[in-house]
């Protein structure tokens, strides 16, 4: 009888002490708030992604409340997924939320949202080139080029053509936030293989709405 007694004894043991399993479950939540306002935003979608392959593979879905938050359960199973905001009238600024719960542990994050804003650069040739001439246009900001983001606090490449051409429209999405609210702009002309001038600009976004800048090259 008191070998039994021990054996029952050593084996809740060892069911106290199992290894976390993806049965472990965990808490996932947050606020989803307006970027420039910091206020909260209701009714937006929180999309949890499978990030197994890098591709948009969503697997849930969930709103935020009256005060912008949001609550799920999620479980253990070592694999990163992320989080996607979205809501009509709204862009994505920050492009996705990684999450990776730990056993019988929360998440928990600011999510943000911006209401959009646009520029729209009118390129302008006014200077006397060679048709093997280009431009290089490099922007730093908040821009927002399809699925593309770029860091605001760096130049990036944005558009690139001969420098022999028509008068041309460019058309961006960005967004307004009190810390970003202009375009920087870098424009270089290249010729044989070396840059032969470099100008710069910068500009004012217009809040939720567009803005137009005349680039004279």
């Amino acid at each position: 009888m008191k070998m039994v007694f021990t054996a029952i004894v050593i084996l809740l043991f060892f069911i106290g002490c199992k290894k976390s399993s993806e049965n472990d479950p965990g808490i996932v939540h947050g606020i989803i708030l307006d970027i420039d306002s910091r206020t909260p935003i209701a009714n937006a979608t929180v999309i949890l992604d499978l990030h197994t392959t890098g591709l948009y593979n969503p697997i849930d879905s969930f709103l935020s409340d009256i005060n912008g938050r949001f609550s799920f359960t999620d479980y253990y199973d070592g694999i990163f997924k992320g989080l996607i905001p979205k809501k009509n009238g709204y862009v994505d600024p920050i492009g996705y939320y990684f999450v990776f719960l730990r056993p019988r542990s929360n998440w928990e994050d600011t999510i943000y949202l911006a209401k959009p804003s646009f520029i729209r650069i009118n390129l302008h040739e006014q200077g006397i080139y060679q048709n093997t001439d280009s431009i290089i246009l490099r922007l730093k900001g908040n821009i927002k080029n399809t699925t593309v983001i770029f860091p605001a606090d760096t130049l990036h490449i944005f558009y690139q053509n001969k420098a022999v051409m028509p008068d041309t429209s460019l058309n961006m999405s960005t967004y307004y936030d009190s810390y970003y609210s202009k375009i920087y702009l870098q424009w270089d002309i290249k010729r044989n293989g070396s840059i032969i001038s470099t100008q710069t600009d910068s500009t004012d976004l217009i809040q939720y709405g567009t803005k137009n800048f005349d680039l004279n090259y």
